[in-house]
């Protein structure tokens, strides 16, 4: 949640701030080191319009509330096909290949209770 003391030196610039985290231009700040879930698309193009206008990575990625390795693996995505190339991630390869299912997994125990001697390319 956003809470500020408002006075007339900064109101306008809190009220501008308060509209584009309304309309989700902007993301709130999250403690560092923390994984913040996928980005979006909003993300994606914010970091690399601002980029694009200030040619300064640190600004634009807190900016849109990324990291700079995002900003590295996204930007040459954007530059061999722009708007298209950002708009959806790549799909991921199954990080959990070494993993069987409950069945082949109890056949397996049970195999290796008959047959100690056996090793796993036997099983």
């Amino acid at each position: 949640m956003v809470t500020w003391m408002l006075t007339s030196n900064n109101i306008w610039s809190k009220i501008k701030i308060i509209i584009l985290l309304f309309k989700g231009i902007i993301m709130e700040k999250e403690k560092k080191g923390k994984y913040r879930g996928t980005t979006t698309f909003l993300q994606r193009k914010l970091m690399i319009e601002n980029y694009l206008e200030t040619h300064n990575i640190t600004k634009s990625c807190k900016k849109a509330g990324v990291s700079i390795n995002t900003f590295r693996r996204w930007y040459p995505r954007y530059l061999k096909s722009r708007l298209e190339g950002i708009k959806n991630s790549k799909s991921h390869v199954n990080k959990h290949l070494g993993k069987i299912d409950k069945k082949y997994k109890n056949r397996v125990i049970e195999l290796k209770k008959e047959h100690p001697l056996w090793g796993r390319r036997t099983i």
